[in-house]
């Protein structure tokens, strides 16, 4: 598995690629793997996804991408790389992609 995130936001599983969504799921996926092991409070990721005016319904907006996303990766093989811890989320890379989003930070 390989997680891109310079350029557009991509997950593929060899040459095939994982269908992720919209922009905003994309993003979010985007901010929890730049702080992998790390939590991301939701008002944070409220801030990030709607930095000037958050809609009413944006924690249940990003509960919902979650879901999505978790299944997306799931389907792909890896069930576990967003974890729900309070107050908010992380991600758990799977070894041996974490060595090439280390790569790219580089």
């Amino acid at each position: 598995m390989e997680f891109r995130l310079l350029g557009p936001v991509e997950v593929s599983v060899g040459e095939v690629p994982v269908p992720l969504g919209g922009v905003k799921p994309k993003t979010l996926l985007a901010a929890l793997l730049l702080e992998q092991g790390h939590v991301l409070p939701m008002h944070r990721l409220i801030d990030i996804l709607w930095p000037d005016e958050p809609p009413e319904t944006a924690k249940a907006a990003i509960q919902t991408y979650v879901k999505t996303l978790r299944q997306a990766l799931t389907r792909a093989g890896a069930p576990d790389v967003i974890v729900t811890r309070a107050p908010g989320y992380l991600a758990r890379i799977p070894w041996p992609a974490r060595r090439t989003v280390e790569a790219t930070r580089r």
